[in-house]
């Protein structure tokens, strides 16, 4: 079951955990005492793994739940789950219990996911009977995936060790930031020895072979073996005993980030037993991201050294003395004289960089300092020490700024003198985005920076051009060669969006057989709906079920020209069904990247739905139909000659994309008037980039403004349709997530594509500012495209060619679920 509600907001896993009878063996769960709450703790959970013997039997489940009561505990990795088929479900306590399929005698493993953690989970894939891997949002552009594992017995082949060990290597080449496996590896690896940096010195017993064998892999895969890094005693040590007598540590917890994990402990018997010859292995993890961040900062940080010239290294090799002492041992006349020597010349020849002095202060400035130090030391805090104070702050706001402005000016001096003529046979060359004009307003038009410098020489090769010159030639080029190349396509019949259709539906031209459709519902990756002699019917639960109304009001529209045939609709933000995944298996998804094989639909928010924005949208931004005829009326209401000529974005901060944005309207608001509003998950001024919240903004009020920025949401952003029908030019920033129409709809023709970072959305404003009539042409083809072609009719017609195509994959014929229900029209609606 892929879960794909991401949460955006602060993690729900802030604050300290409980302690249990891990340490004490009471039975019973201790509360910790409460403490003071980490700053910047995102992530602060219990994970673990057990092999429990078996879970072939709902019933065993609920007793292995009731055990887990005893401890603290989020995310289990379980071995031996020995079910018949696969297991993907929510027990009444909130428990998601996701469980792979094995056989009565091995295998098969899974998770269980306390109620805290699954709504950061994205995605759960089995990866075989021995591997599982559960991946889930930690922090708004962090995931981490957990593995189940099980390794092979120890009298198994070499080929299904070596079988395990592969699989493991590709599921580790999954993306993530953060990575932890969990699971029995039937391997002892002991005491870490001499050179080894991924074992420590607390493990128990000897190492055997296998043992050995995942030493290696750990070493070479850069994967600490968690549980030999904690000092426990000899009893809180082992994990499986057979008999009493024999007591091994088998069952591991490894991960690459070490700090990630900060307790490894076994969990006695007395506390979670089940018919198993193991016990229960626990880790706790925390994570602070912004410490994670620093670090990653100071690890990719490193010394820069100044290689001097060539003819100094022969000099100082040939000043050397090199005749080697022939009566000693050459191993140790290798190491006492030659590497000696090499190491000298080698720190003759090299030097560190000189460290540039920085004086970002004026000296004026320093003496203010020192005058503040030594009036507080005295203790003189009155009048004149908070008039330095004040005078302090306005002065090394101004040194600062004149800092950057004195280095960036001589780098653009350094480039006009030294590499004017390199660039002018260069097809492109860089420059730096931001500098401090003498007028006190900063740019990033590269135009604008060169022309500040003094006695600069006019260059034609900028990249500048349009109708006062040269200046905007890169970007006037590209929009002529893009709309010469378009190709239009002719209304109707939702001829423009079969592309589409056709390559989503090329993975399953072969067939989709019984047994891969009742794989896809088991594994709740969606909303299972079945059409039988032109009804329609659908399982029970819906996770959203608004979203499954605007689904289902499509269907039923068409439902009289439809074949027989069953699907799985996910209604859910993201998309399930990555290119890694074997086999391929059809869900229909309304938005996804192609990183992704779901078949994409029309998304509900044509005819209900949406985001939810309150006062302006309380259930959705609603009809598809209705709101076009609002955005009509609004754009007559703003024709362009009238719109305010500046760039303007409304929403709430979803991730950090947004926020170049953002600061940038602080910094230049004559350029764009860019605002955060609340979001459901908004509790301080903090999650707004330290400004109040701004008041929502209804989109026909968008309208307004000429060039309308959109960015994407958890996944592609639903207002993207609506502000093309503003007659307004529409920013479009990031291209990866799509939809059903977007494909057609053409950088440069339609809209203007915009970096993911923003780092050229300066240059692109003050281009369409500097080339009106080209920015209303391209205003006006989007505004077209739109019109012409996402009618309500092209919304029925998709779903209608869509599923007819789809149904010719099925090879089987569809029977009906004795406990579905029947779903009927609504009554229409007429009005938002």
């Amino acid at each position: 079951m892929n879960r794909a509600e991401i949460q955006n907001g602060p993690s729900p896993y802030d604050g300290p955990s409980c302690s249990d009878g891990a340490r004490g063996g009471s039975g019973k769960a201790q509360k910790a005492p409460q403490a003071a709450k980490r700053p910047y703790i995102n992530i602060d959970l219990a994970v673990g793994t057990f092999n429990v013997g078996s879970l072939a039997t709902d019933e065993l489940v609920d007793t292995l739940l009731e055990e887990l009561k005893n401890i603290h505990i989020d995310i289990l990795a379980i071995n031996e789950t020995r079910r018949e088929e696969e297991v993907s479900s929510e027990w009444k306590d909130g428990w998601q219990v996701l469980l792979g399929e094995g056989n009565a005698g091995v295998g098969g493993v899974g998770f269980m996911v306390g109620p805290k953690a699954t709504r950061n989970i994205i995605s759960w894939y089995t990866w075989s009977s021995r591997l599982a891997v559960l991946t889930m949002r930690v922090s708004r552009e962090a995931t981490m995936k957990i593995i189940a594992a099980y390794a092979p017995r120890s009298i198994a082949e070499e080929e299904e060790v070596d079988k395990f060990y592969e699989d493991l290597d590709k599921i580790l080449q999954i993306e993530s930031a953060y990575t932890l496996i969990l699971g029995d590896f039937n391997a002892k690896v002991g005491t870490g020895e001499e050179g080894e940096e991924y074992v420590g010195r607390y493990g128990s017993g000897s190492r055997d072979e296998r043992g050995q064998r995942l030493v290696e892999y750990a070493e070479a895969s850069h994967l600490y073996i968690m549980n030999t890094f904690f000092m426990k005693r000899v009893g809180r040590r082992w994990t499986w005993s057979p008999d009493e007598v024999v007591k091994e540590e088998v069952d591991y917890i490894l991960t690459d980030k070490k700090q990630l994990v900060t307790d490894v402990a076994v969990i006695s018997e007395s506390v979670v037993c089940m018919q198993s010859y193991h016990r229960l292995v626990r880790a706790k993890v925390k994570l602070n991201t912004k410490l994670e961040e620093r670090m990653k900062m100071k690890r990719r940080h490193c010394v820069r050294l100044q290689q001097l010239e060539e003819e100094l290294f022969q000099h100082t090799v040939e000043s050397q003395n090199w005749e080697m002492n022939r009566n000693r041992d050459y191993d140790s006349e290798y190491e006492r004289h030659l590497l000696q020597k090499i190491n000298r010349c080698k720190k003759i020849i090299t030097m560190k960089r000189p460290k540039e002095p920085r004086n970002r202060l004026s000296q004026e400035t320093l003496n203010l300092l020192a005058k503040r130090r030594d009036m507080a030391a005295r203790g003189d805090k009155g009048p004149e020490y908070k008039a330095i104070c004040k005078t302090l702050r306005k002065k090394m706001t101004e040194d600062y700024e004149q800092y950057r402005q004195t280095r960036q000016q001589k780098a653009v001096e350094e480039r006009t003198v030294h590499q004017r003529g390199w660039r002018e046979n260069q097809p492109k060359y860089s420059f730096q985005r931001e500098f401090a004009e003498r007028i006190g307003r900063r740019t990033a038009n590269r135009w604008e920076i060169e022309q500040t410098v003094p006695g600069r020489p006019e260059t034609a090769t900028s990249q500048s051009g349009g109708s006062g010159g040269p200046k905007w030639k890169g970007f006037i080029d590209q929009i002529n060669k893009s709309v010469e190349n378009y190709q239009s396509c002719s209304k109707g019949n939702c001829s423009c969006h079969l592309g589409v259709m056709e390559k989503d539906l090329a993975p399953f031209q072969g067939g989709i057989s019984k047994e891969m459709m009742a794989n896809v519902v088991n594994r709740k990756l969606g909303t299972h709906y079945q059409i039988i002699k032109n009804e329609l019917y659908r399982e029970h639960d819906c996770m959203f079920p608004a979203r499954c109304s605007g689904v289902e009001h499509f269907i039923l529209e068409i439902i009289n020209h439809l074949p027989d045939m069953e699907m799985v609709i996910n209604v859910r933000d993201y998309p399930q069904i990555p290119k890694w995944m074997e086999p391929i298996i059809p869900v229909f998804s309304f938005s996804k990247t192609s990183e992704y094989h779901d078949i994409m639909y029309p998304a509900w928010t044509f005819w209900e739905g949406g985001p939810a924005v309150w006062p302006i949208y309380p259930t959705g931004l609603g009809r598809w139909d209705l709101l076009r005829e609002d955005l009509a009326r609004s754009a007559e209401k703003w024709p362009w000659e009238k719109k305010v000529s500046k760039g303007y974005f409304r929403g709430s901060r979803t991730s950090p994309e947004r926020d170049p944005l953002i600061l940038l309207s602080r910094e230049n608001p004559g350029l764009v008037d860019a605002e955060y509003t609340k979001n459901q998950a908004w509790k301080s001024e903090k999650d707004t980039l330290g400004k109040p919240p701004a008041k929502e903004v209804a989109l026909v009020d968008h309208c307004k403004y000429k060039y309308l920025f959109n960015f994407r949401g958890v996944a592609a952003s639903f207002r993207f349709k609506h502000l093309f029908l503003c007659g307004s030019l529409v920013f479009h920033v990031g291209e990866e997530w799509q939809e059903f129409f977007y494909a057609q709809l053409k950088p440069w023709v339609h809209y203007i594509p915009v970096n993911t970072d923003l780092s050229n959305v300066r240059e692109l404003l003050q281009f369409v500012k500097e080339n009106d009539d080209l920015a209303h042409e391209i205003a006006e083809r989007g505004r077209q495209f739109i019109i012409n072609h996402l009618k309500m009719d092209d919304i029925s017609c998709y779903w209608k060619i869509l599923l007819t195509e789809y149904s010719k994959t099925l090879s089987y014929k569809v029977k009906k679920k004795k406990d579905y229900s029947k779903i009927s029209p609504k009554p229409l609606k007429t009005e938002l």
